[in-house]
């Protein structure tokens, strides 16, 4: 009786205190246990299923009766684990339980009501009805709750999502799943918000899942543009966009753009790209808008507003060097005079698509500014195919070698048809021997950009000096017109 006693007490302990053990481990304890207690009761020659003979005494009745119910309950726990083990068979923490949940109360019911029927000798006729009746009393009463129920059921034997998938309903709700519990989904939008949306409102909802096949997530733009400009020449401009962006997967097709209508009011397009990951789609999103509108912008193209006809013809006017420099980091803090200066003896130049820009370890001859288009630059050290930049319109190469004389550290290719403006080395210097003034201008901005392009290296430039005049004398004896 003893052993008996500490067998049902070893089963009861598995559920409480040996949550953490693996399962085959927890379903190996019920199977023993149970076992152990059937092949005692079997000894005593008494049938699991049967109530105690009256030739025991009634202590003996009482014992044996409880160890037929632990019996059964160690069979009903090893049942439940297996059934656990079935459903969950990729033991994976994420799995929605509630399917195995519902399957574990339907066993341990129908152990509740076979152990009342054989062991105790009770009629469940009369307790099924009374059930029945107040099962229906109840079901009316939480029919939102029972929807919720079953919908969450429905969810957790097809599987649509899983805990840490991206999804989105045709509600508008959107966001990464971080719970699903019997009643609810749990969503955390981008701005770190929670959504809860009602398991029955997911089961009847569109649904799309963002993380499957791929963790792509993609998003879509809608923007307005003048109606006299070619189609073409808008798609090509965003799609140049699009290609500067850092944030965005460029595998595949996951960048698109679309002419939705025409009017007089502007032409409406659809811009569409993929964020790598959920988790940069905020930061993706913030970077297409800023490169979409600079590339609109430079390419001349501008933005209307619906049912408000533009005024003025579309000219399609780029910027000129001076408006370049004017928007530049680099030469935008200049005076008005030295950007004159400057623009007054740089020359244009065009790129095809493909053509090279220059060379890793060409001389520097030039620095350049990017009117239209996008140039890719491939460092002659990187560190994989992923180590390049991209850079638009109104940015700048070769400044830091032109400046120090070095040779061009990375290879200029361009991406697109890239349109541009030139300064010469010499022309620099004959600007600056001009215009001593102009080397206190550039002091600050150039030292900036040598120190944000060598990063962790040591710069002689930014280590130089730090008077005007020992670096325009640098600044000379680098260009040879010392």
């Amino acid at each position: 009786m003893i052993v008996g006693l500490s067998i049902f007490s070893l089963s009861v302990l598995e559920v409480f205190y040996f949550k953490d053990l693996q399962r085959w481990m927890r379903l190996l304890i019920q199977v023993i246990c149970s076992v152990v207690l059937f092949c005692i009761l079997f000894f005593y020659h008494i049938t699991p299923v049967d109530h105690p003979s009256v030739k025991f005494s009634s202590i003996e009745r009482l014992s044996f009766l409880t160890m037929s119910v632990a019996a059964w309950w160690a069979a009903t726990r090893a049942l439940i684990i297996l059934m656990r083990i079935i459903v969950n068979r990729k033991n994976d923490r994420n799995e929605v339980r509630i399917l195995s949940d519902v399957l574990s109360g339907l066993i341990f019911i129908s152990f509740v009501v076979l152990a009342i029927s054989f062991l105790f000798e009770v009629p469940v006729k009369g307790l099924v009805a009374t059930s029945g009746v107040v099962a229906i009393v109840i079901g009316l009463a939480l029919q939102s709750t029972l929807s919720d129920l079953f919908s969450g059921i429905a969810v957790g034997i097809e599987k649509p999502y899983r805990l840490g998938d991206v999804i989105s309903l045709d509600n508008g709700a959107a966001g990464r799943v971080v719970q699903v519990n019997w009643r609810s989904t749990h969503l955390q939008t981008t701005d770190h918000d929670l959504i809860v949306v009602p398991n029955n409102l997911v089961a009847k909802a569109k649904l799309i899942n963002r993380s499957m096949p791929s963790p792509l997530t993609s998003q879509t733009l809608e923007l307005r543009v003048h109606p006299a400009v070619p189609i073409d020449r808008v798609r090509r401009v965003i799609r140049e966009a699009l290609h500067s962006c850092s944030y965005l997967s460029h595998a595949g097709a996951t960048t698109y753009v679309e002419c939705l209508t025409l009017g007089g009011d502007g032409n409406r397009f659809l811009v569409g790209f993929s964020a790598a990951t959920y988790g940069l789609l905020t930061e993706a999103r913030a970077e297409a808008l800023a490169q979409v509108q600079r590339h609109l912008f430079h390419s001349g193209i501008p933005l209307t507003v619906a049912n408000r006809y533009p005024e003025g013809e579309w000219t399609g006017r780029l910027l000129s060097p001076e408006e370049l420099l004017a928007r530049s980091e680099l030469f935008g803090c200049l005076s008005d005079h030295g950007r004159e200066k400057i623009a007054s003896v740089m020359k244009s130049f065009e790129l095809r698509e493909g053509q090279v820009l220059f060379q890793a370890g060409d001389p520097p001859e030039s620095l350049y500014i990017i009117s239209t288009g996008t140039v890719k630059t491939v460092p002659q050290n990187r560190v994989n195919e992923n180590t390049y930049y991209v850079l638009g319109p109104g940015e700048s190469l070769g400044t830091v070698a032109l400046i120090t004389g070095e040779p061009y550290k990375a290879t200029a290719r361009a991406l697109s048809l890239v349109h541009g403006f030139r300064l010469d080395a010499k022309c620099l210097a004959h600007a600056i021997e001009e215009n001593p003034e102009l080397a206190e201008e550039l002091e600050k901005p150039v030292k900036n950009a040598i120190a944000s392009m060598m990063k962790a290296e040591q710069s002689d430039v930014v280590a130089s000096d730090n008077s005007s005049g020992g670096f325009f004398k640098r600044l000379r004896s680098l260009l040879n017109k010392a």
